[in-house]
């Protein structure tokens, strides 16, 4: 089988996604760009893609490669096309253009949230351009529902295993209590501290001042992905958290796996994720998850949901949750050894045989 696949940008887990793909078929990905200029550092090097690819552009900035794309879908010869980011203008102008023409095409998505405030003309436009779709890759139950609002049939709906982790990430036992002092000594991180580990840019939607808010001297918080801002550095001074909330800026793969090694929970108080791979990743080392229900991940994959999904924005049910995990010794293993099983059965090279075995 012959597959083109249309894209954004060449992010890491993407990749990792296309190269498993490419063992099951003839894969040509087409990226809409090499960078994302808001953050350039969700790249991959170009010795780590083992599939046939171009780029339309250097830089996500959709003004020099609209008609190109037309032209090259239009033109190559392949048994399925698959449009990824189908929301983004390049995407929407083929998209239209694949309709009138009445090819063939699938949509698939990460995770999408109703618009119930959207004009009925937009409305009217996605059920047009679903409607021409031969089927439809949904990452969750949400997704599902979001495609059945807009007129799709659920027969045309077809799940797959959306992760960011690869069966060699996924530790083979919940580490012990002795193997994770090892790894904060390495780190600096004190051996006998009750641990929460936040990971993700820092925006305001990650929640990240929800979960200084909601914290206690009696924790060290680690809140890894981004610069330290302003205002997160004023609210951790005026709650007397400075020796206990961490600020830590990217890191790289290897360097970040040691923080979910060390971490006793992870924490994502999302005030809105589609989905949430940061929540694949920590559940592949065994760790007990906790977000809100915005988060899209923590909706479809996590149990005890009275203790591990708690509502945006509410900072004491937060804390609640927090401090019930970290007192529970019993639980936190029970829920991270269901996590790690979990994580076993969503992998990308499930993800991958999942695409190819869809009709």
């Amino acid at each position: 089988m012959k597959i083109l696949f249309f894209t954004n940008i060449p992010s890491p887990y993407r990749v990792d996604f296309f190269n498993a793909l490419n063992k099951f078929c003839d894969l040509f990905v087409l990226f809409e760009a090499k960078i994302d200029l808001e953050c350039p550092k969700n790249t991959t090097d170009e010795e780590r893609m083992n599939f046939d690819h171009h780029y339309l552009s250097e830089s996500k900035s959709y003004r020099d490669f609209l008609l190109f794309g037309l032209w090259f879908v239009l033109t190559a010869k392949y048994d399925r096309l698959i449009l990824h980011t189908w929301y983004s203008r390049t995407q929407l102008c083929l998209i239209s253009l694949l309709r009138i023409l009445n090819k063939k095409y699938w949509i698939e998505t990460d995770g999408n949230t109703i618009d119930t405030n959207e004009n009925s003309l937009k409305k009217r436009f996605k059920q047009w351009i679903f409607g021409g779709a031969e089927g439809f890759y949904s990452s969750c139950k949400n997704s599902d529902v979001y495609f059945v609002y807009y007129g799709v049939d659920r027969t045309r709906i077809h799940r797959y295993s959306f992760t960011s982790v690869c069966d060699a990430d996924i530790l083979p036992q919940v580490l012990s209590q002795s193997k994770k002092n090892e790894i904060r000594e390495k780190l600096g991180i004190q051996i006998d501290a009750k641990v929460v580990l936040a990971v993700g840019r820092f925006i305001p939607v990650k929640g990240f001042d929800i979960l200084i808010k909601a914290s206690t001297p009696e924790w060290h918080v680690y809140i890894v992905g981004g610069e330290i801002t302003a205002e997160y550095c004023k609210l951790r001074k005026d709650l007397n958290l400075e020796d206990n909330v961490h600020f830590v800026s990217y890191c790289q793969k290897d360097e970040l796996s040691n923080y979910y090694k060390a971490a006793d929970i992870f924490v994502l108080p999302t005030r809105g994720d589609s989905w949430g791979l940061v929540i694949n990743e920590a559940m592949s080392y065994g760790l007990p998850v906790i977000t809100t229900d915005h988060c899209g991940s923590g909706l479809e994959m996590l149990d005890c949901q009275d203790i591990t999904i708690v509502s945006s924005e509410n900072i004491v049910a937060l804390n609640r949750s927090i401090s019930h995990l970290l007192e529970d010794n019993n639980l936190r293993s029970k829920i991270g050894l269901r996590n790690l099983e979990y994580a076993r059965e969503h992998t990308i090279e499930r993800m991958a045989k999942e695409h190819i075995n869809t009709q």
